[in-house]
């Protein structure tokens, strides 16, 4: 464990670099690439404490860090599998607007911005706009079928458009998907096991049914790029169980997936908020470089 505490500690001073000065990792380029502000941050959860921990993430506010309960959840229980599975299915055939924030705290370190990733995505389709900010440090990124367009503002500079294949975008951190893919954040929750209906609780002021599963362990790296798998098994299997908490809507959609943990000092705080119908998918840029896929850095996941 003190081996993980001193690599996510490291995180947070990187973290708070690339906040303060724009410093990041690329996603490189044959003919041009863009830089983002990057550091290395894990999305996980631990199995202590939930309760307490998800009834702090059911108001209104996008950000974890500062959310306080709207309501204390209802009597519930039983076995909710067929139900969320329905809900997933439903939601990865959904046109959604995306509102996620990841927040990393180290005992001892400064506070530092949860990272926000904003837009609009059609699950079905996979095409959309996000943009991912830390900081001063942002990065625009546009979905189409086989392709994302990235851009990226730091230190006041814009970069040119960048065009990566998306076959070849990987994710580098726990619970991280390749680009910030909304839908596969859904289909990775999808795969929860033990999954049992805890209640309702107000979300944004809607009632909704809270869910909550444990990820198998084949879910905790599946989309993480192959020479950093045995780095984030290892992780996983020192801070590991992990669980999710799901809310599903009225309509029968996820509106909000909660992802956490506490180890040893640090905490790891991940909201997911989805709201429909989205916005409509912008035109993939028409002046571009072409980019390999090395698509590292916070921002990019």
């Amino acid at each position: 464990m003190n081996r993980i505490f001193a690599a996510v500690s490291g995180a947070a001073v990187l973290l708070l670099a690339a906040c303060s000065s724009g410093s990041g990792q690329k996603a490189a380029g044959s003919q041009s690439s863009t830089t983002v502000g990057g550091v290395a941050t894990t999305r996980a959860t631990s199995a202590t404490s939930a309760t307490s921990a998800t009834s702090a993430a059911t108001s209104g506010s996008s950000s974890p860090a500062t959310t306080s309960s709207s309501s204390s959840a209802s009597a519930g229980g039983g076995d909710g599998t067929v139900a969320f599975a329905a809900a997933v299915a439903a939601t990865l055939k959904a046109d959604a607007h995306v509102a996620e924030s990841i927040k990393l705290s180290v005992a001892g370190q400064p506070d530092t911005p949860a990272v926000s990733i904003v837009g609009g995505y059609d699950m079905a389709a996979g095409t959309g706009q996000l943009v991912a900010t830390l900081g001063s440090a942002n990065a625009t990124e546009v979905f189409t079928a086989d392709s994302i367009f990235i851009k990226s503002v730091v230190q006041g500079s814009t970069s040119q458009w960048v065009k990566v294949p998306r076959s070849k975008v990987v994710a580098h951190y726990l619970f991280r998907t390749p680009g910030n893919d909304p839908a596969a954040f859904v289909r990775q929750v999808g795969g929860l096991e033990n999954v049992k209906s805890v209640g309702t609780q107000t979300v944004r002021g809607v009632s909704m049914t809270q869910y909550r599963g444990d990820y198998p362990r084949s879910a905790v790296s599946e989309f993480v790029a192959t020479d950093k798998r045995g780095e984030i098994d290892s992780m996983a299997s020192e801070i590991g169980p992990f669980y999710a908490d799901v809310w599903v809507d009225p309509s029968g959609r996820i509106g909000r997936i909660l992802v956490q943990y506490k180890a040893e000092g640090l905490s790891s705080v991940t909201q997911f908020d989805l709201t429909y119908p989205g916005e409509p998918a912008p035109a993939a840029p028409k002046d571009f470089g072409n980019g390999t896929g090395d698509t590292q850095g916070i921002l990019l996941g």
